[in-house]
């Protein structure tokens, strides 16, 4: 017989901890064929409302124990390719074949090959979360091809890419697929500690490849707010049809707020190349400055070049250099 549980896996470790309740009513089976799906012939049971489930009755042979996908759940154990590899003895009992799963939650996006990527934290040293991104197959196991490089101390676990943003740690908040497979991820980070007005709220853009690896150019800041004045706030990021990145908002937004008034609104817009280097054909230098307009609701890319910038029912266009248009 072959034996088990599918369990909660609350935290995402990969292992079942104290308190994590196993999951009725999942279905599990024996790949009989080898072909990473159910087919018709393969023994195929339900797990009971302690999430256990049994094979009895099996021949001495080798099998393939699966969990059947469902939508919604990633398996976060085992984690190379979601499956058990059982060679079964002669009047054997093999138990102990668990199997964690999660519901997707927080910031997603799907990958036009199927492949799901999830934003979450690693936490390392001194309990510092860093942000991670894992990906995951179309059966809901770990892509263990993604990610998985050395950070900090220790190593990612596989199929787990770890967003330092050059030590200060941070969440993903975003992500863009790239035509090339290549993911732009914005992430955003609260450094220092206390009352509001000590700690920096830090946006910054930053490439993986398609394998999980962090790109060389490393984090752009497009946004810093220190809790007293917005002296930069870019996060409204857009891709252009052309795959260059687009960060709008303002600069200086509240300059004299302790001084007792309000600075003007002035919007500002970069427009990066694919490698996230500054476009210099966009007004000069990759940076275009307009006072009178303050944060917009998002940024466009439009076909011909130009960049749209929305307030409400308010359109504002730049021509593909960055001039008013």
């Amino acid at each position: 017989s072959i034996g088990g549980t599918v369990y909660n896996d609350a935290n995402v470790n990969g292992v079942r901890d104290p308190g994590e309740a196993g999951v009725a009513g999942r279905q599990v089976y024996l790949d009989l064929n080898g072909i990473g799906a159910f087919a018709s012939g393969d023994p195929i049971t339900t797990t009971d409302a302690n999430g256990a489930y049994s094979f009895g009755n099996l021949l001495a042979a080798n099998y393939l124990v699966r969990l059947v996908p469902q939508a919604g759940k990633v398996i976060t154990a085992p984690i190379f390719g979601g499956k058990f590899f059982v060679i079964l003895g002669k009047n054997q009992a093999v138990s102990g074949d668990d199997f964690g799963t999660e519901t997707v939650t927080g910031v997603t996006a799907t990958q036009p090959d199927g492949k799901l990527l999830v934003a979450g934290h690693v936490f390392t040293r001194d309990q510092t979360p860093f942000g991670s991104v894992t990906r995951f197959n179309v059966d809901g196991s770990t892509d263990t091809t993604f990610g998985g490089h050395p950070f900090i101390e220790g190593s990612a676990p596989p199929g787990t890419a770890v967003i330092d943003s050059e030590g200060l740690g941070g969440a993903v908040t975003r992500f863009f697929i790239r035509p090339d497979g290549s993911i732009l991820l914005q992430v955003e980070t609260a450094v220092g500690a206390g009352s509001s007005h000590n700690v920096t709220d830090v946006v910054t853009l930053e490439l993986l490849s398609q394998s999980g690896e962090i790109g060389d150019r490393g984090p752009i800041i497009v946004s810093i707010n220190n809790g007293r004045n917005d002296q930069l706030s870019l996060d409204r990021v857009a891709l252009t049809p052309d795959n260059k990145i687009l960060a709008a908002g303002t600069i200086a937004l509240y300059p004299g707020l302790f001084a007792g008034g309000y600075g003007p609104a002035t919007l500002q817009v970069r427009r990066f190349n694919f490698d996230l280097t500054p476009d210099l054909t966009f007004g000069g230098t990759g940076s275009v400055t307009i006072a009178g307009y303050g944060e917009p609701d998002s940024v466009t890319g439009l076909a011909d070049g130009r960049v749209a910038l929305y307030y409400g029912d308010t359109l504002l266009v730049l021509t593909s250099t960055g001039a008013l248009a």
